[in-house]
């Protein structure tokens, strides 16, 4: 994946000597995050645990030395939900109700009430919550009206056009003035 000064810059400080080593990993990031935590540490060695004792012996799960591919989009999603919080006025939020639940809530208040209600927590979710996939549909859409369709195929990694056009947002500023000029 071919990458700007930019992007550069900011991954320097992530990469390692070894050079099929991952450029991001969830073993160092804990390993970091816990030196951190033993950095700050306002007890005495002498008392309390010392690093690594209070530990379990096998642990159902361990950092692993990459992310997957849902790990980036989970992080986004945490940071969101500490970001915007649901107003008070949008309670209950519906959006993983099970039936039980809606039944209950449609025979209180009615079923217009509740498609009203839940529309209003989907909208506002639409507006706080965003995905990894809105980068890349963005990218598409930015490279392709800057250098042409062809280097946005290329930078997707796209064989087929028709499938960057599924990503590249239509132009309507162009369409406009294409209109305006033609009548």
């Amino acid at each position: 994946m071919p990458l700007g000064p930019k992007a550069q810059a900011i991954i320097k400080s992530f990469l390692t000597n070894d050079p099929v080593d991952y450029l991001f990993s969830p073993k160092r990031a804990e390993a970091k995050r816990r030196a951190n935590m033993h950095e700050q540490r306002k007890t005495p060695m002498s008392c309390g645990n010392v690093p690594g004792s209070n530990r379990k012996a096998k642990p159902q799960r361990l950092p692993g030395d990459r992310y997957d591919s849902n790990a980036y989009g989970k992080a986004i999603h945490r940071a969101c939900g500490k970001a915007f919080t649901l107003p008070e006025a949008l309670f209950p939020d519906t959006r993983r109700w099970k039936d039980q639940q809606k039944a209950k809530y449609v025979a209180e208040h009615g079923q217009e009430a509740f498609d009203k209600h839940h529309a209003q927590i989907v909208a506002w979710y639409e507006r706080h919550y965003w995905h990894p996939h809105q980068l890349r549909h963005t990218t598409s859409t930015r490279v392709a009206r800057m250098f042409g369709e062809i280097a946005s195929q290329n930078l997707l990694g796209h064989s087929s056009l028709k499938t960057t056009a599924i990503y590249t947002e239509r132009d309507w500023d162009q369409a406009a003035r294409v209109m305006a000029q033609i009548g």
